[in-house]
């Protein structure tokens, strides 16, 4: 069509220097020109124009095909998630699904696929015999089948509950190695075993790695536990600080240790704080504020921590009385 319409006013400028025996003819040729684009454009819109009556069946059928593709799903996920459970059931098992998802997305279809394999397994025997490799396989595991809850819909509050109850339980657990590459590195969708069972990400925000049970909290757990004002924060921040001073003393490196305590600890201890003036004790959560205030005036935080508690003190507005009573 654009060739078209270039060649049309080619044509016309030319036409002002022809004679008057050609000038017929390039009127002519105009026209024809004219009613081609014309013809072309009436034949996309007919194109393009759909019946009610064809609409409102692609509509039925586009339905239809979103509950077969939501059934076939669920039924997909129900399967995974049997696979999955049925590897928990021992050690064994659990070691042998790893392999075998490594054997299948590692190293099938390549050139001698079968003997890289067997060098890969061979090398990596000892360390998939031992305790640290099991207990990673075995939590990763877990938290692809929170993963699948989180892809099939569950509701927030029996997620959050659920991913609650695994980053309490992972924290507490000593013996798991936390930088391994299936709790640490290795975001989870990406895994062997994710990969094996096409697992893919969920909607919306969801933690990387299987270990980093801090940013579980941080950026999940909290959030939805403020949101509920669930008293259990105040437990959670007991249970956080005790934790986290335990390792830094354990830290041999004294610069490590000193910065928790000069730098990280501070921050903690503001939190708890902001989550107690959350549950309703005001008169707790100022004091605790400004003491650290008091003993820190040198916190990189300091200057935002201030005008936080500054904003805090403010006489309340009737406004602000009203929206605090339950």
């Amino acid at each position: 069509m654009f060739r078209i319409a270039f060649r049309l006013w080619h044509d016309l400028f030319v036409l002002m220097s022809k004679p008057s025996t050609a000038v017929v003819f390039l009127i002519l040729q105009a026209a024809f020109y004219l009613a081609a684009v014309h013809g072309f454009c009436m034949r996309a819109q007919e194109i393009v124009t759909l019946s009610e009556e064809e609409r409102a069946r692609l509509t039925a059928e586009l339905a239809t095909l979103r509950q077969r593709a939501q059934m076939e799903t669920e039924a997909e996920l129900r399967t995974v998630k049997n696979r999955l459970e049925e590897a928990l059931s021992s050690d064994v098992q659990l070691v042998q699904l790893y392999t075998d998802a490594v054997r299948t997305t590692e190293f099938r279809g390549l050139k001698n696929g079968t003997s890289l394999f067997l060098e890969w397994r061979k090398k990596n025997e000892t360390s998939l015999q031992s305790p640290e490799t099991r207990a990673a396989i075995r939590q990763h595991i877990e938290y692809l089948l929170l993963t699948l809850k989180a892809l099939s819909g569950v509701k927030r509050d029996v997620l959050m509950e659920n991913l609650f109850g695994y980053a309490a339980r992972l924290d507490q657990e000593q013996r798991i190695d936390r930088s391994h590459p299936l709790l640490a590195r290795s975001f989870v969708v990406t895994s062997p075993i994710a990969r094996l069972f096409a697992i893919g990400a969920p909607k919306g925000e969801w933690i990387a790695e299987a270990g980093n049970t801090s940013a579980m909290f941080d950026r999940l757990i909290l959030p939805w536990m403020r949101e509920k004002k669930d008293p259990r924060l105040l437990d959670y921040w007991k249970y956080r600080i005790q934790t986290e001073q335990s390792r830094a003393t354990a830290d041999r490196v004294e610069f490590r240790a000193d910065t928790f305590e000069k730098i990280d600890l501070p921050r903690l201890r503001w939190s708890q704080a902001k989550d107690t003036a959350l549950l309703g004790n005001e008169a707790a959560a100022f004091r605790q504020m400004i003491d650290i205030l008091r003993s820190l005036p040198t916190h990189p935080d300091f200057e935002s921590w201030s005008e936080e508690l500054e904003k805090k003190l403010a006489p309340r507005t009737l406004d602000d009385k009203k929206e605090s009573i339950p």
